[in-house]
């Protein structure tokens, strides 16, 4: 069997950790395109992992029947914060199966509407304080701001005050910080096998528990968590509640306010795809607040601005997945114990799955079927089962944004952060009320 490729500057013990960036460990990992549609990374005592880069690969492995998800590095270090959360546990964990089931309800097409209802004034709100403040603004800090309130109040039916939602967003934060970059956790995780509880979980905890307990808070996610109906399973014990609570909040605003940020730098860069979408805005005959939840699900052409956004800038960069027997990837061996990580930021741009791949075209959508290798929310059971919730919520605020707004470019280039899902760091426009023609 042939060797397979991997990046310089292999040393023993440590692998290939002197490759990668801590900051940015998508990013430099897309960094290795160049060694082929599959290369090997090793750092430390984690299992091997297989990069795929190519979509014809990629595609078999999307398969539950022959592959599982599995928890990379940084997932690992963040469970014990919510150890029954659905980011966290196994497919085949009886808790997992609990916690989905009872979830289900919370993103049905019933739900959706109240969600709607909901969330629109909202938006509304928020994007005329964006227009209103000094410009240009920080579009990264507005969408996380919106992104938040959100999902605290159509999810939860809880108002928070803006110094309520900071502190989350800060502690947040400095939890990922910490469990991604500083240096004791990670030793102790991959080295000894030990995975202590992440700081700052505590805090972020107690907020979920204030979230919770509102006097009042009465929404889709919260009926759902808290339902005792036994056709649905079990009861979810008040530890559970705060764990799945916790995720989803986590998830439920961060991947959000990634998506629309990453939306509007390209719709900044391509006004006329803008305008096009304030066209199929304008020809609903109804302003932003009049628009019901069939009326988004509509605008085909603004979902498939969402679509290639996501197909640019994945938000979740990669998933890792596991063989369930003894397989082969390409030319090399593949068993069990070693992870496989899709590389979204190659796979969506792989040019045997989409012409001209760099370019920012959202027809490509409304063209045909989608290449199964687009997976922007993962796969199979493990898919994000907020995926409608975050795509409504995307197109919503689109809506709001350009039916007011005409977005001025500041000179800004694209700098990714990563957290670990990506946004653009400290991302700046400059917002002027959009006049329209007679």
């Amino acid at each position: 069997m042939p060797a397979v490729p991997h990046p310089p500057w292999r040393i023993p013990f440590v692998g290939d950790a002197l490759s990668l960036s801590a900051q940015t460990p998508a990013q430099s990992i897309t960094g290795y395109a160049g060694l082929g549609e599959v290369f090997e990374v090793r750092v430390l005592r984690y299992p091997r992992m297989l990069i795929v880069n190519s979509a014809e690969l990629a595609e078999p492995i999307l398969d539950d029947a022959a592959w599982t998800k599995v928890n990379g590095p940084a997932f690992r270090r963040l469970a014990p914060m919510a150890p029954t959360g659905l980011l966290f546990t196994g497919t085949e964990d009886a808790l997992w199966k609990l916690a989905h089931q009872r979830l289900q309800p919370a993103f049905s097409r019933i739900a959706m509407r109240e969600y709607h209802a909901s969330m629109n004034p909202l938006i509304a709100a928020h994007v005329r304080r964006w227009a209103e403040a000094p410009q240009p603004v920080n579009i990264t800090d507005l969408t996380q701001d919106l992104a938040y309130d959100v999902i605290t109040q159509a999810g939860f039916g809880a108002v928070l005050s803006r110094a309520q939602r900071n502190d989350f967003v800060r502690t947040m934060f400095a939890l990922i910080r910490a469990t991604n970059r500083g240096k004791i956790i990670p030793f102790l995780d991959a080295v000894l096998g030990v995975n202590p509880t992440p700081p700052h979980a505590q805090a972020l905890r107690r907020h979920v528990e204030m979230i919770i307990d509102t006097p009042g808070a009465n929404a889709p996610i919260l009926r759902a968590l808290s339902d005792t109906d036994p056709e649905q399973g079990a009861p979810l014990t008040r530890d559970q509640i705060i764990d799945q609570a916790l995720v989803l909040l986590i998830a439920g605003h961060e991947t959000t306010s990634g998506t629309v940020a990453f939306a509007l730098y390209e719709l900044a860069r391509n006004p006329q795809i803008a305008e096009r979408a304030r066209q199929e805005i304008a020809e609903t005959g109804k302003s932003p607040a009049e628009l019901e939840y069939e009326d988004i699900v509509g605008l085909r052409y603004l979902r498939a601005v969402i679509d290639e956004t996501l197909r640019l800038h994945p938000v979740a960069p990669a998933f890792i997945r596991s063989a369930l027997s003894d397989t082969t990837l390409g030319a090399y061996p593949v068993t069990p114990h070693d992870w496989v990580y899709l590389n979204l930021l190659a796979i969506h741009r792989d040019p045997t799955r989409w012409d001209d791949p760099d370019a920012f075209s959202p027809d490509r959508f409304l063209a045909g079927p989608t290449p199964k290798s687009y997976k922007p929310f993962g796969t199979g059971a493990r898919a994000c089962i907020g995926r409608a919730l975050a795509l409504h919520e995307a197109v919503l605020t689109l809506v709001h944004v350009l039916h007011t707004q005409t977005l001025t470019p500041t000179g800004y280039r694209l700098d990714i952060e990563e957290f670990p899902t990506l946004k653009p760091r400290d991302f700046t426009l400059a917002l002027t009320a959009h006049q329209y023609s007679n």
